[in-house]
């Protein structure tokens, strides 16, 4: 085998630098990579840890609130009926604040819909009424223990009266699961 020149054994020592250094650089850039990852992930454990001891620090609510949800959500008899009877409800609800249903809008949900913690039946309706009775019959309607919900709620300012606003309101009622 023939020695390497001078020349030669520069290149060489050149090369394996280069290719020392590349491999430090990758190494080093997998590392920071790994340490950023694990920095999020102990950030996310702390912020999961924080908030189970809050829930904990807290359970005491908690139990009451699940007590009270327990006694006081309604449970589905009926599935045929419920919409009817929301909208039955809703009804009484806007006689009692003089605002009034418009005939040709009540759109009564066909299916239940079933979600982690309830059982949701909806209906679409449409309103008229001036802006302080509307106001009266959405506070009215959405207290927390009759378990009714605005899934989409629009108002506009009625063309013909400038005095009464149209609304149009799809609500659900939340049942037991």
């Amino acid at each position: 085998m023939k020695r390497l020149s001078p020349r030669e054994r520069v290149i060489l020592g050149l090369m394996i630098a280069s290719l020392f250094v590349a491999g430090n650089l990758i190494m080093l850039s997998s590392l920071f990579q790994n340490y950023s990852e694990l920095e999020q992930g102990l950030s996310a454990k702390q912020l999961q840890l924080h908030n189970v001891e809050l829930m904990f620090a807290q359970r005491k609510l908690w139990t009451t609130r699940d007590g009270w949800l327990n006694e006081k959500q309604p449970k589905l008899t009926n599935r045929d009926q419920a919409p009817v009877m929301l909208l039955n409800e809703i009804e009484k609800t806007t006689k009692g604040h003089d605002v009034l249903v418009l005939p040709e809008s009540p759109l009564l949900s066909s299916t239940v819909e079933i979600q982690p913690t309830y059982q949701a039946v909806w209906v679409k309706v449409k309103t008229e009424g001036t802006l302080p009775n509307l106001v009266g019959f959405l506070n009215s309607l959405q207290q927390p223990d009759r378990f009714i919900v605005f899934k989409e709620a629009s108002l506009e300012v009625d063309p013909n009266d400038a005095t009464k606003m149209l609304g149009t309101f799809t609500i659900a009622k939340w049942y037991k699961r």
